[in-house]
């Protein structure tokens, strides 16, 4: 039997913002305090929530190409900047 909806979107909720926390830089010990639930649950939600990021389901390809650009833009920014 599935979890009723209330606790799947509190689950949700606690996914994404271990996420959040997760890719800003704070550990999963702090994390778990703030969510007050486990580091073994925390690690769960990242490796769901890393899953499902959509970065994670372009090519290797497709991942150089938006790293390669975003270094063009990058690029671009600081030349401008230099020049005026």
């Amino acid at each position: 039997m599935p979890a009723p909806l209330s606790q799947r979107k509190e689950a949700e909720i606690k996914r994404n913002r271990a996420w959040q926390l997760h890719i800003n830089g704070v550990t999963q010990w702090d994390i778990a305090r703030e969510l007050d639930c486990t580091q073994a649950r925390v690690s769960q939600y990242i490796q769901q929530s890393a899953r499902n990021h959509p970065v994670n389901k372009l090519s290797l390809n497709e991942r150089m190409a938006i790293s390669e650009e975003r270094w063009n833009i990058s690029e671009r920014e600081m030349r401008e900047e230099i020049q005026e």
